[in-house]
């Protein structure tokens, strides 16, 4: 008998014009055909959808490979494959080639790094990892080749059509964007990425943050700057400063000593001498307690409370609270929650949608939400795959995941 047991899903995949899904497994990579048969299990370590193409990359245990919209696999076998609107980036020999989508080279280069950005590709050479390369490369939609006058010595991921770097001469950090040219010169001591066109960034004197033209929105003062989608918050000699985000630039909303903070979403938590306080958009304390607690973002006004090792969610504005759990994650695109109880030897998942209604209860041995409304729910030998829609659950496929030879 072949015993396969799937101990945690934690990633599905659906493309929106592939006939195969994939899930992830502690046994390997579950695929599926359109009407959720399986066509393997075991077979591939994961397997996720590869942008811009109609086909999956799948990692084995010799690399990854392809496989195309039927489970079939494609290609060789890389140690590593991603794509952007160039093209798909592998690696082989710890050498970066170009392909097309039928897996032909784009042109007859190898590169140390290809990065992607918004339009083409950033590509570095040189002969080994730890050399400055001899210049940096743009790299188009068919392949070719443009060199840029400039040497990188580090990137960072493209966020917002930006990549920071740090320029192989000076030793400085600035912007890549566009056809692999400096948007921001390389001026900074740091650069970190972009959110909603916001980036902390450093010089000598301290952090501040920059717009996406490079000017300080906060002057380079502070010892910490963070950054989300409605905030930025700095931190000076102890003291705590946060800034709403405005059509005119940044307001500040608060100011605190003594005090340190997170953000969450779309509130601020402040910690002061013992006592946890929450302020929303405008500076306006919605919640305060004592003690220590960890406080992340949860759905629209709420967020998720974890202290002493149990956690509930909380309705800001309505002053709800969720059962408690050992444990919740958020799923936030399909407002849906992941909770989990420890038994005597193990931890049990359940569902809750943004109302703390109970979807599925906390007996199942592991649970994933996927990115594209797909949940996977295993209990001992049977697996059971939900499709999310209008915040339930519809059933759509069950397997007996031992089986015989």
């Amino acid at each position: 008998m072949k015993r396969f047991i799937l101990a945690l899903l934690v990633l599905a995949c659906l493309g929106a014009d592939a006939e195969i899904h994939c899930l992830k497994t502690a046994g390997g990579a579950l695929i599926l055909d359109e009407k959720y048969d399986i066509i393997s299990l075991g077979e591939y370590e994961k397997a996720y959808p590869l942008g811009y193409y109609d086909m999956h990359a799948a990692k084995t245990d010799s690399g990854w490979t392809l496989i195309d919209r039927y489970g079939e696999r494609i290609g060789d076998t890389y140690q590593k494959i991603s794509a952007c609107s160039a093209g798909i980036i592998v690696m082989k020999d710890q050498k970066c080639r170009l392909l097309d989508g039928e897996l032909a080279p784009k042109n007859n280069k190898q590169y140390m790094l290809i990065v992607p950005l918004s339009s083409g590709a950033l590509a570095l050479k040189g002969q080994s990892w730890d050399s400055i390369p001899d210049r940096a490369y743009y790299l188009d939609a068919d392949g070719t080749e443009y060199i840029r006058d400039i040497r990188l010595m580090f990137t960072g991921e493209e966020a917002e059509g930006l990549i920071s770097a740090c320029d192989g001469d000076t030793g400085l950090w600035g912007y890549i964007g566009g056809e692999a040219v400096w948007k921001i010169a390389p001026s900074l001591y740091s650069a970190g990425s972009f959110v909603d066109g916001i980036a902390p960034a450093s010089m000598l004197s301290g952090m501040g943050a920059i717009n996406t033209d490079g000017e300080w929105l906060l002057h380079p003062l502070f010892t910490d700057v963070r950054v989300n989608e409605s905030f930025v918050m700095c931190r000076e000699l102890g003291a705590l400063y946060v800034y709403r985000r405005d059509e005119n630039g940044l307001i500040l909303i608060s100011a605190f000593e003594r005090a340190e903070g997170e953000l969450a979403g779309d509130y601020y938590v402040v910690r002061s001498e013992g006592e946890i306080e929450i302020y929303d958009a405008y500076g306006t304390l919605m919640l305060s307690a004592e003690g220590d607690a960890v406080i992340y973002p949860g759905l629209q006004a709420e967020l998720v409370f974890e202290r002493d090792g149990r956690c509930a969610a909380v309705d800001i504005e309505t002053s709800n609270v969720s059962d408690v759990y050992d444990t919740i994650r958020v799923a936030a695109e399909y407002d849906i929650y992941l909770c989990g109880s420890k038994t005597e030897d193990s931890m049990r998942y359940g569902l809750m949608d943004g109302n703390f209604v109970q979807l599925l209860p906390a007996v199942y041995d592991s649970i994933s939400v996927n990115a594209e409304g797909i949940a996977a729910a295993q209990s001992g030998g049977r697996l059971e795959l939900y499709l999310i829609s209008n915040g339930g659950l519809d059933l759509v496929a069950a397997f007996d995941t031992e089986t015989e030879d």
